[in-house]
């Protein structure tokens, strides 16, 4: 783990990481670089592959993705938390994932494998055995996997 203040020479050295705009219309904020990578990233291949007001859908959680790339989340829930939603809302929320022909799922599989290694996902299991039925992965952007309905 990289520490904010290192010693050169006796003397305290600040190594603040370096901030850069967002880079998305509505996100007039400075963030370090691999977060304007990765985030920034995700949004704008949203934007660019889908029309606005198409829907999307992102699992687990980061609703901020909805806003950042100025697409509806048809459900909802904006986290799917363990437990946050019942077997019957999975299965509510995957009814509606088809009628409103979502074409791209944003998966943060930092949080599927937390909660998976813990046993946890298993609470959303009907949830993420449709996401991983219906969708592939058509890309990745940093950590996040951007999923495409397969055909």
């Amino acid at each position: 783990m990289k520490s904010v203040v290192s010693w050169q020479s006796g003397w305290p050295h600040f190594d603040v990481p370096d901030y850069v705009p967002m880079g998305v219309p509505g996100a007039g904020v400075l963030v370090p670089k691999n977060s304007r990578d990765a985030i920034g990233g995700v949004a704008r291949y949203l934007r660019q592959r889908t029309a606005p007001g198409e829907p999307i859908f992102v699992y687990p959680t980061l609703p901020m993705f909805y806003y950042l790339a100025d697409r509806p989340n048809p459900t909802r829930f904006g986290h799917v938390y363990p437990g946050a939603a019942t077997p019957d809302e999975q299965l509510e929320m995957i009814a509606t994932l088809e009628t409103s022909h979502v074409r791209y799922v944003v998966w943060d599989q930092y949080w599927v494998n937390d909660w998976g290694d813990a046993g946890r996902y298993l609470l959303n299991k009907a949830l993420t055995d449709y996401l991983l039925r219906t969708f592939h992965t058509e890309t990745m952007v940093g950590p996040f996997h951007i999923l495409a309905r397969s055909e």
